[in-house]
Parts: C-alpha cells; structure tokens; sequence
C-alpha cells in the first residue's frame, strides 16, 4: 500500500489569549521527545462528528445519546460536548440539544464523514519545555479534513507543526492506531514501516504490538477489537473483541420469534438481508458444524461438507459460514498478542476479561483471507466515553441483547444507535466520530 506524510499537529490547549496565525510554528520531529496517547482512561472533552447529506438521523440520535449521558452526570467537568463538523447554527438549532458546541464556519470536512482517520489526540514532552502539551497528530488524510486539524487547532488553542513522514497510506489512519488503558500502542499491520517506526521511536519500542488487519477490506484494528476500563478490576481494564462463532450460534433458532427477526431484517439492506438469512438458514440445518468449532477452542481444524455436496441454494450459506471460522481464527490470534502484551507490562492483567460481541464477516476470498468486512452493522466500532459506549445497532435483536449484557458484566453503560450511512461505506460509530481527550485520568485510575 502507498505510504503517507503525517503531520504532528500539536495544539497548545491554554487559556492565554494568543492571535493564531493560519500556518502553525513547524517542528522537527526530532524536538519531541516522546508522545503518548491517550486513551480509554483519560477523561473526554468533545466528541467529534460531520453532518453530512446522509447522515442527519444519525447526528440527531447521536445529539440525543450525548444528553442522556450528560444527565447522569452531575458534575460539570465530566460532561461531554457534541462538536458538529459542516454545521452552521441555524442547522444547530433545529436539534433539540443541550450538548452542542457553537456552530463555527471554518470547521469543515466536505463529504469526508471518518472523523476518526484525519488525527489522533496525544500528549507530548518537547525538548526544552517543562510540562507536557496536548497535541493532535494529523495523519495527513487530506480529503475533505485537509484544513480540519490546523482549524480545530484555532478554537481549542495555540499549535505547532512536525512533519514525521512521507506518502499517503490508509493503514496509517486513525482508526488503525489505538492504546489500552495501561498505555499499549496496538496498530494494523497495515501500517507503513514509516509510522510504525516513528512511534516506536516516540517512546512505544517495548509498548506497541502489530496485529494482523490484512485479513480487512478496510484493514483497520477497531474493526474488531478495542479495550474498555474496570474500575473495580486488579486489571483495570478488558478487552473487546468481535466473535463470529459466538455470532453463529446465536443464530441457531430455539426461543426467538420469526416474526421479531422479519421486523428487524425490515432495517436491513438487501445485501445485508440476503446474507443474513442465507447464513442462517444454513447454520440452522447445519447446527453441529457451529457446536463442534465451539468446543474445538480454536484447536483443531473443522471439517466442513465439501462444495460439491451442498446443494445450490445452500451455497452461499456454506461459504459464508467458513468465513466465519477464518475471521475468528484471525481474531483470536490478534487478541492473544494483545492479552500478553498488556499482561508484559501489567502483571496483575492475567486474567483480564476478554468480552465477545456478535459479528458476522463476508469476504472476497473464500478463505476468508482478505477484503473482510461485517455483515451488520459492527458493534465493536463503539465510540468510548469512559464507561458510556456508543454502540452500532447490529439490526438483529439477539446480537443487541448479547451485546448489551456482555458490557454491562464488565461495567460499561451501552446507548445504541442506527448507523448505516456508515455501514454500508465499510465504517460504524467509532470510524464517524473523533474525541478530544484531556490529560486528566479518571480518578480512581491515577492510583495505578
């Protein structure tokens, strides 16, 4: 894949009144001397998101979700704004919202809705200052986002600017760079040698892993795994992953009505239906075949009906259900890597929880070894506001019930959302919306 140039686009967050010139002061990169990320465990100020043609519902609920959560917290600084990228103030008022920030002209986007792709929020120690600054590293998306970092820059504080790369790559968007509470860069091996090697030498050489996103049409890491804090944990935190078997066997039918099924198969596409029910009138003549990869752990190999076997109809079911078996192999070995990184830095995460969520892929290749994506909507891809997820609604309600549950064991509040002008462009929740993170840890994880 081509390479890109990444900018390091450090946005001084002070209250000093400072005139902001359009082009920010340049660095080198070499005047940094380390960044970190911040991540789950960090407090969020704004969540980011562009109102696009297609995408109004989706920004109104999305506004809705934002006062829910803010209700149900009582203290100022804990609440989250909602910033709306392509927005003007007459647009703002129409949505009945307490959560907005003030419309501004200059914060546009085009028809680029992947606010997660264009920046990551970071802090950084820079040779010859004292404290640490907040800062967003632009991965240098260009799009519609080209001016959005230096624009963004302008309202939340004074900026500088590091150049630290070359060409353009998409594996070193922002969905494809992500940090566990205890400070583990996991990135996708579709990386470029150039971004891997830049935050290895910014102070993640022994805190970063590479897990295998090959396997993606997108090829990004939050397609299939993430991580969440547990205040009450030794750990502190679990990780969460998407499960194909677990999704299989949720689609065997025992107490769920037909009739419910048909009302939420009525919100799919005709793609996402035809899948979906090809898929499950399979698995459904087929149990043992889910039953026995259940047991097998990912041991042993299953040996599927041969194609020349299946009859015609039952085609499509047979090769989506192999898929489904690939991807999880993937899945667990990835989450495997990420379990002893974590564990390597933090012992007392030896028995961290790993949460499954339903998810069905369909790929290109049979073996499901390249151009994967998921059948419904994906309900990893949460945006994470501490212990308040934002979750993709996955259409089918065995999968939001399982979902739901499995979180709320590891202390997570789900607020679920329709999001298919995202889906059905290979995206969900997480790939639409972008954070702006403060410093501030929540307080019971700065004991640590």
């Amino acid at each position: 894949m081509k390479s890109c140039i990444l900018y390091l686009v450090i946005i001084l967050l002070s209250t000093i009144g400072t005139e902001l010139k359009a082009n920010g002061h340049r660095l080198q990169s070499c005047d940094i001397e380390s960044l970190t990320l911040l991540g789950p465990n960090h407090k969020t100020k704004e969540l980011l998101v562009s109102l696009c043609s297609d995408n109004f519902n989706f920004v109104e609920s999305l506004s809705q979700i934002m006062d829910d959560i803010n209700r149900k917290r009582p203290n100022e600084e804990d609440k989250v704004k909602l910033r709306i990228i392509n927005a003007k103030q007459p647009t703002l008022c129409s949505i009945a919202s307490n959560s907005l920030c003030e419309a501004q002209d200059e914060l546009r986007s085009g028809a680029d809705s992947w606010m997660r792709d264009f920046c990551k929020v970071v802090s950084a120690k820079i040779k010859g200052e004292k404290d640490e600054k907040i800062v967003l590293f632009d991965t240098n998306r260009e799009r519609g986002t080209k001016q959005l970092v230096e624009n963004l820059s302008k309202i939340w504080g004074d900026h500088l600017v590091v150049s630290a790369g070359n060409s353009p790559n998409c594996g070193d968007y922002g969905g494809n760079i992500d940090v566990t509470p205890n400070n583990i860069l996991y990135i996708g091996s579709e990386s470029s040698p150039t971004m891997i090697n830049f935050w290895q030498e910014k102070g993640y050489k022994d805190n970063l892993v590479i897990l295998d996103t090959s396997w993606l049409t997108v090829g990004h890491v939050d397609e299939f795994i993430t991580t969440v804090i547990r205040p009450n944990d030794p750990c502190g935190m679990a990780i969460v992953k998407a499960d194909p078997v677990l999704a299989l066997k949720s689609l065997i039918k025992d107490h769920y009505q037909e009739e419910a099924e048909l009302a939420e198969q009525s919100r799919m596409t005709w793609d996402m239906t035809n899948d979906f029910q090809a898929l499950s009138s399979f698995i459904n003549t087929n149990q043992t075949l889910v039953k026995s990869r259940e047991q097998s752990k990912n041991v042993a190999p299953i040996i599927l009906p041969s194609v020349d076997t299946i009859l015609p109809d039952e085609k499509k079911g047979h090769t989506l259900l192999r898929q489904q078996f690939s991807a999880a192999s993937f899945i667990e070995n990835n989450v495997q890597l990420l379990k002893e990184k974590i564990t390597k830095k933090t012992p007392a995460c030896e028995k961290i929880e790993v949460v499954s969520i339903p998810v069905l892929f369909k790929c290109n290749e049979f073996e499901a070894k390249e151009y994967c994506g998921s059948i419904l909507p994906n309900s990893v891809n949460f945006a994470n506001l501490g212990q308040d997820l934002i979750v993709p609604d996955p259409l089918y309600a065995p999968f939001r019930e399982i979902t739901q549950a499995a979180l709320a064991k590891v202390d997570q509040q789900s607020y679920f959302i329709e999001d298919l002008s995202y889906h059905i462009a290979n995206g969900e929740v997480h790939c639409g919306t972008n954070d702006l993170k403060s410093s501030d840890m929540h307080l019971w994880f700065r004991s640590r």
